[in-house]
């Protein structure tokens, strides 16, 4: 475990997943921070975001739009 992951009692896998959100397109990661709707917020999981944040920045935004 890293050293981050240590003081947070977390894994290394789940450090690096949780980087990878940052690879998010900015204009998701502005969608869902300013969401208001609890129901609609809850659509966005981190599961379903990381599976976007892992295609390239081209598609990123295209399959985020199609599934609003």
């Amino acid at each position: 475990m890293t050293i981050v992951g240590q003081q947070f009692g977390v894994s290394r896998v789940r450090i690096h997943q949780m980087l990878n959100l940052l690879k998010l397109d900015q204009r998701i990661i502005d969608y869902i921070q300013n969401i208001k709707d609890l129901k609609e917020r809850g659509l966005w999981t981190e599961h379903r975001l990381r599976n976007i944040a892992r295609l390239s920045m081209e598609k990123q935004y295209k399959i985020f739009r199609q599934k609003l």
